[in-house]
């Protein structure tokens, strides 16, 4: 047999319906099932602590710490989904009584507005300000500290996470603490939205 028919043979059996997984999905670690047995007591938790953000408060500070398999990281990036998904209802809501506002106010350009929405976008109908404002929301970013080990690397990491390109990394080491936490910052005003950091 030929290399190419060996190879052949092995994408062909890879497109057969799996025998043992029936959804090899849930094996990834970024996969988030829409349910989590066990741990609605830690849920409730985290999202009670987490709440805050959505008035635009500083939430607490959390630690999730346990042994491997526990259902830390799918746990959180369930909170952290759920939390951006009402963030962005949120804003939806405000865009919508913004609209209604107009509409009760004799204001001839809803109708008009509320079609071009869906064209150009809400940014130009309502103004880039307002919609800035209204975007600040919540942004979730979930870092795993067995990778981030060091307070620069964590730092670094942040930042990398809003970088636009390759070139606007920041290095795993070498820079000044001052440098970095200038460059997070800075990358957090150009998303728009607010930030509160700790000490440095």
């Amino acid at each position: 047999m030929n290399p190419f028919d060996t190879v052949k043979n092995i994408f062909e059996a890879f497109e057969a319906p799996s025998r043992i997984f029936k959804n090899r999905e849930v094996l990834r670690s970024s996969y988030v099932p829409d349910y989590l047995p066990h741990r609605q007591r830690e849920i409730s938790l985290v999202a009670s602590i987490l709440a805050p953000a959505l008035r635009g408060e500083t939430p607490t500070n959390l630690l999730i710490y346990g042994k491997p398999g526990t259902g830390k990281t799918a746990s959180a990036n369930f909170i952290g989904r759920a939390l951006t998904s009402r963030a962005s209802d949120l804003t939806s809501r405000y865009i919508r009584a913004f609209l209604e506002l107009n509409r009760k106010l004799g204001d001839s350009t809803t109708g008009i507005m509320e079609e071009a929405s869906g064209v150009v976008g809400y940014d130009e109908l309502l103004g880039e300000d307002l919609m800035k404002e209204l975007r600040r929301g919540v942004h979730y970013i979930y870092i795993n500290c067995q990778q981030v080990d060091t307070g620069y690397r964590l730092l670094a990491h942040l930042a990398n996470h809003f970088a636009r390109d390759w070139n606007e990394r920041v290095p795993i080491s070498g820079w000044s603490p001052d440098t970095l936490y200038g460059k997070l910052l800075e990358r957090l005003d150009r998303e728009g939205g607010g930030h509160r950091c700790g000490a440095r």
